[in-house]
C-alpha cells in the first residue's frame, strides 16, 4: 500500500467529515504522514483515491461525497 494511501486512510478514518483532496494531502504533510518532492501531491492524492474508487467500487476504502470531497468506506477493513 502506498504511503499515500496510508495517510488517506488515516486521516479519513479519524475525522468526523468528508476533506477535500487538498485538506487531506495538507493534513498528511504537517504530520509527516507522505513525504515529496513533486510539485503536485495533492493531485497525486486525488488520483490514487479516485482510481481505488474507480477500480474496487464498493471494496475501496473510499466514497466519493461530491467533487474533490471523500470519506472512509464504513465497511472498509484492511
Amino acid at each position: 500500500m502506498s504511503m499515500f494511501k496510508e495517510a488517506a486512510i488515516k486521516i479519513l478514518t479519524d475525522s468526523k467529515e468528508p476533506m477535500h483532496y487538498k485538506e487531506i494531502t495538507e493534513k498528511a504533510i504537517k504530520m509527516n504522514l507522505i513525504k515529496t518532492n513533486g510539485f503536485t501531491p495533492d493531485a497525486t492524492m486525488n488520483s490514487l483515491i479516485y482510481r481505488d474508487i474507480k477500480n474496487k467500487k464498493e471494496k475501496s476504502a473510499f466514497v466519493k461525497v461530491k467533487q474533490g470531497y471523500y470519506t472512509i468506506n464504513p465497511d472498509f477493513n484492511e
